[in-house]
């Protein structure tokens, strides 16, 4: 029965090209992260992971979990990796409009917590 439901989530992933979305979409993530967040946030100071599992590693100082609380307040989730990362994990279903939304969350959340560093 548990191999069955394995190979019908398989299946799944297969006929709806989740793996070639996630690929997709992860690029698209990786751009916006860096062009939006990288490029303009002093506070950032490194990408890491691949595909849609990505974390922004934050300069010292600068607390992940008050990012969190104030992405939060934009209804977007993300979560804390080790002491000093955020993390990014939408679904693989997620599409372009809502990788935007919870980037310029972070960017918005990281642009509150350099104003309050000053």
């Amino acid at each position: 029965l548990a191999c069955a439901a394995g190979l019908a989530v398989l299946a799944i992933f297969d006929a709806e090209g989740l793996v070639e979305r996630a690929y997709r979409m992860g690029q698209i993530m990786e751009r916006q992260i860096r062009e939006m967040i990288l490029e303009e946030m002093p506070c950032a100071l490194e990408l890491r992971g691949r595909g849609l599992l990505r974390g922004v590693r934050l300069a010292q100082g600068y607390d992940p979990k008050e990012a969190l609380r104030l992405m939060r307040e934009e209804g977007v989730l993300a979560s804390v990796a080790g002491e000093d990362v955020i993390r990014l994990a939408p679904p693989l279903i997620v599409n372009e409009e809502e990788i935007t939304l919870a980037v310029k969350a972070l960017k918005n959340a990281l642009m509150k917590l350099q104003r309050a560093e000053k």
